[in-house]
């Protein structure tokens, strides 16, 4: 039997016996004639600490054991290492067959991109009725004649310097001196120059001289007789200064100093080209600016001396970078194409004959 009650917030216990206990005879005699012991037993008894435990002797032998077996493992793969080096210095070389390779020589390209040709020219420079050509190239600071032969192929290019640092942008082609053989200007954008060689009649140039542009870069040239007295005149457009220049030649391969129109603040001249705009006999010039979207006309007269005409807008951001003139509508009157780098449009300026333009009519280039 079992009896509990509660006294103060403690527990009271009584000492019980089992009555089916085989070892204790007259059980319910005895737990009645026995006095009850009842024990106040406090409820926050503590719990005895536990006893410290102590490595086991077998951990330890177990460590051992592992370093060895590693200490083993890297003592045999070195063993390894060192006999596969061994071997393959001291075993015969064995004989590899050479594989019969035989490389042919190919003929070099006609123009090789790595002179940097920046612009080309056709024209007749031996006299045997083929076209030959003149390339600027300006990585290696060189033009280089290319003969035709039989209309089929080019000669080996024959290289002519332009000088350290020229870079030679653009070349052109004409008579400078009367002499019916074809002569060279070529536009030295790194020494600010324009260069003259001067034709031989057998293909081959001499260098006559050397025109300083002053501080103007020239990046494009053009020839043509501005002041009908029939000898080229060389025009050129000019970065750095937005102008453009002519320098009028006086039929022996020499020309003057050049002659300067601004262009506009910012205008960055990319090219010119020459037309009777205003049907009045005398060249006029137009000149595609890439940095202000337009091209700018200025119209000749019998002095040799040009004014300012009109400007045409090729649209916001347009940057026209090429311009040239033909009669488009076979009206007599010379009209005006542009190459709109910005765009990605030809625009069409068709001329009204009295040196205005219609709209521009553009035409995609996708």
């Amino acid at each position: 039997m079992t009896e509990d009650c509660r006294v103060n917030d403690h527990i009271a216990v009584e000492n019980t016996y089992s009555e089916n206990d085989p070892h204790v005879e007259n059980a319910t005699q005895k737990q009645s004639d026995s006095p009850t012991v009842v024990a106040l037993i406090n409820k926050n008894i503590n719990k005895p600490k536990a006893a410290p435990k102590y490595l086991d002797k077998t951990f330890l032998t177990k460590h051992r054991s592992s370093k060895a077996t590693s200490a083993f493992g890297l003592f045999t793969l070195m063993a390894i290492i060192i006999g596969v080096v061994t071997v393959s210095f001291t075993s015969p070389n064995s004989t590899v067959q050479k594989c019969g390779l035989k490389l042919k020589e190919t003929p070099r390209k006609p123009i090789d991109y790595t002179y940097g040709p920046r612009s080309v020219a056709v024209g007749d420079f031996n006299n045997d009725s083929w076209p030959d050509m003149v390339v600027a190239n300006h990585i290696v600071n060189a033009i280089a004649i290319y003969l035709g032969q039989n209309g089929t192929s080019f000669s080996t290019p024959i290289q002519y310097p332009t000088g350290n640092g020229s870079t030679p942008y653009i070349v052109a082609v004409g008579d400078f001196n009367n002499n019916t053989r074809l002569d060279i200007a070529v536009a030295n954008f790194g020494t600010n120059s324009i260069g003259v060689f001067l034709g031989i009649g057998n293909g081959s140039f001499e260098k006559h001289v050397e025109l300083s542009m002053g501080s103007s870069r020239p990046i494009f040239v053009i020839l043509s007789d501005l002041n009908n007295d029939t000898i080229l005149d060389i025009v050129t457009a000019n970065y750095g200064t937005q102008s453009i220049s002519i320098l009028f030649g006086y039929g022996n391969g020499n020309f003057s100093s050049p002659t300067s129109y601004l262009t506009g603040y910012d205008s960055f001249p990319s090219s010119v080209a020459t037309g009777d705009f205003n049907t009045d006999n005398y060249l006029d010039l137009v000149i595609s600016n890439s940095g202000t979207g337009n091209v700018q006309i200025l119209f000749g007269n019998q002095s040799g001396t040009f004014t300012n005409g009109l400007t045409i807008s090729t649209s916001i951001g347009s940057r026209p970078n090429s311009i040239t003139v033909a009669d488009f509508n076979q009206d007599d009157y010379q009209d005006i194409a542009v190459a709109n780098y910005g765009s990605n449009k030809i625009g069409i300026f068709l001329n009204n004959g009295n040196g205005t333009f219609g709209k521009q009519v553009t035409y995609s280039t996708n």
